[in-house]
């Protein structure tokens, strides 16, 4: 496999599993701050119920978890769209409030799966609720 990460890339086994976490952490640690994930589905399972069995999981580990939304979400733009879902979340963890919205999307050809968090600690603003959107948009799966 052709690993690619922005440092470098490398040719590597192909029978690894990539279960990197990107994170990529706002100067201030108050703004929006991404982390970038992969996981696998269980066999037989469909995104919806990989979202709901991760969402029980982290529900467990923080506390006062509510989640705001759950909707479809359109990654990437005009024939090399993907559909996912996109959870909107708020929970309490060592004392502080997290704000956290998530887009989920299976990969094509198989049961893997990428997703996209940004967390602040505080409400998303406006312009921070664009430049996920933009995230969204500029999506381009591989």
């Amino acid at each position: 496999m052709k690993y690619v990460c922005n440092e470098a890339t490398f040719d590597l086994p192909d029978d690894l599993v990539d279960r990197t976490v990107n994170m990529l952490m706002s100067h201030d640690g108050v703004s929006v701050s991404y982390v970038i994930t992969r996981d696998q589905l269980l066999e037989g399972e469909r995104l919806e119920g990989f979202v709901s069995r991760q969402l029980k999981d982290l529900s467990r580990q923080v506390s006062k978890f509510k989640e705001t939304s759950r909707s479809e979400v359109r990654l990437g733009v005009a024939e090399r769209v993907a559909l996912g879902l996109q959870i909107d979340a708020s929970f309490k963890q060592q004392g502080r409030e997290i704000f956290q919205r998530q887009a989920v999307v299976q990969l094509p050809g198989g049961s893997r799966v990428l997703i996209l968090t940004a967390s602040a600690f505080r409400p998303f603003i406006d312009e921070e609720i664009a430049q996920w959107q933009k995230a969204l948009a500029s999506c381009t799966l591989l």
